[in-house]
């Protein structure tokens, strides 16, 4: 994939001579300044679809970013100032469920509508039913955490790594993944470029806390790969010293033989493992296959497949390691029983589209909802 054609000596030429001209012309030259880059972007956007989707998503993340920032210092004021809806909603309810469940006791019915959201059931003899408190603060919960969360899909060879030879053809998302509140964030399956990593890292003000490796592969940690040498892990824990690694404990030795880094740095999970950054709340489910140790990462209602699920694919299962009876297992016994609406995020953009969801997975990729006889008799395996 090649480069976002964006004309960085011209832009160099256009700082220096801001500099010797000084401010006298300052609006000329930022004029010509943003011409440029929106030639460039406009340029890029041409090439394909896919690659103007990516890139409204990338200026999508950036401004939802900069408006989690100002809105998480009011929400941090109003919690030193004491006043937390949260709690006052909690309150509420313990009040409402006792007198409810009074009610109940005399057999009386029981109107909730009362309250000044409406909430509850609905009175004796109206069909349907309204959302009750509890399943109103799960979706609270779910909005907030989303609202927390950050999570930036970085393609190597136009996000970073942009000079690396190899980097563009594998076609590899590395994530940033955050929480505003706590202000610090992890990569997931950093490689290729790490200094180019650290570098979105500190534009985006966050403190790295470490690295999240969804499976041993060296495209996804760094080491050799075809006869190329690709920097990871070992060079990010060299750049970042208080960083740890977490990676699935059947994938862990693996992942200390490709790279080399110090198994005391490493945090071993295992399935069903939670990780916790400010507000949001990882959990990492062991989806074997591609590899023993191979994982998905789920944050709220996003879920980072690594190699086992591809938009409308899914992870090779023809290597040393693979296993094809483990992977149909993840397939169709771990991720098609999550919740339809979860949106997939995928090691590799071998798809139509960066992004999808459990749901289009079900409907439209062939290793999902099929038995294991007829898809080892496709795939071959």
């Amino acid at each position: 994939m090649e480069e976002v054609p964006a004309d960085d000596a011209q832009i160099g030429q256009l700082a220096r001579a801001q500099a010797r001209e000084g401010p006298g012309n300052r609006g000329d030259l930022e004029r010509d300044y943003r011409g440029l880059r929106k030639r460039a972007r406009q340029r890029h956007r041409e090439r394909t679809p896919a690659a103007a989707e990516l890139e409204d998503a990338r200026v999508c993340g950036k401004a939802r970013l900069a408006k989690q920032r100002d809105d998480v210092g009011d929400l941090r004021a109003l919690r030193r100032e004491g006043d937390d809806p949260g709690a006052g909603m909690e309150a509420e309810d313990r009040g409402r469920d006792g007198s409810d469940e009074a009610k109940q006791g005399k057999g009386e019915d029981v109107d909730h509508r009362s309250g000044p959201l409406g909430y509850g059931r609905h009175s004796k003899g109206s069909r349907g039913r309204a959302a009750t408190l509890p399943t109103l603060r799960r979706k609270a919960r779910c909005a907030i955490d989303a609202f927390m969360r950050i999570l930036e899909q970085l393609l190597g060879g136009r996000d970073f790594a942009r000079t690396h030879p190899a980097a563009g053809q594998m076609a590899n998302f590395a994530y940033l993944l955050g929480d505003a509140a706590a202000g610090e964030c992890l990569l997931v399956d950093p490689a290729w470029d790490i200094r180019g990593l650290l570098q979105i890292v500190e534009d985006r003000g966050l403190r790295l806390r470490g690295a999240i490796a969804t499976h041993a592969h060296a495209d996804h940690v760094g080491g050799r790969l075809f006869g190329i040498g690709i920097e990871g892990l070992s060079r990010l824990l060299e750049l970042a010293p208080e960083a740890r690694v977490w990676v699935h404990d059947a994938d862990a030795e693996e992942l200390v033989k490709l790279t080399g880094v110090d198994p005391n740095r490493l945090e071993r999970v295992h399935h069903r493992d939670t990780l916790s950054m400010g507000e949001t709340q990882l959990e990492f489910l062991h989806t074997p296959g591609h590899t023993p140790g191979a994982m998905c990462v789920k944050a709220g209602d996003a879920l980072l497949t690594g190699d086992t699920l591809f938009v409308g694919e899914c992870g090779r299962i023809d290597l040393p390691r693979s296993e094809p009876l483990k992977m149909w297992e993840s397939l169709n016994r771990t991720l098609a029983l999550l919740p339809d609406e979860t949106v997939v995020y995928p090691g590799h953009l071998y798809g139509p589209a960066p992004t999808s969801t459990i749901g289009q997975e079900k409907r439209s990729n062939p290793n999902l909802n099929v038995s294991f006889d007829e898809w080892r008799s496709v795939l071959g395996a």
